[in-house]
């Protein structure tokens, strides 16, 4: 590996650390809360459209909140049930 690549391998690890250690989460995680960000932009563009756009932008709010470390504990298992009611009522 020549000399420049070399840094710049170093350089991205570091930055990875560095990302990691200042917003304490795992990048997997970071990058769940991004794609989130995304989402909720997307959502507002596309507000006039969206079905239940007040229930989705509350869920992705709550989401980001259990990212950050706060928020309730149980929204996975929220969604999950929120998913098995529309499946019941679609049938």
């Amino acid at each position: 590996m020549c000399g420049e690549c070399e840094l710049g391998f170093h350089a991205r690890i570091i930055s990875e650390r560095c990302k990691r250690e200042s917003t304490g989460r795992d990048p997997v995680a970071q990058q769940v809360r991004e794609v989130l960000d995304q989402i909720d932009v997307l959502l507002d563009r596309h507000s006039r459209v969206v079905s239940h756009f007040r229930e989705k932008k509350a869920t992705i709010a709550s989401l980001r909140d259990y990212l950050d470390g706060g928020g309730d504990p149980n929204i996975l298992m929220m969604i999950e049930n929120l998913d098995e009611d529309d499946d019941e009522g679609g049938e």
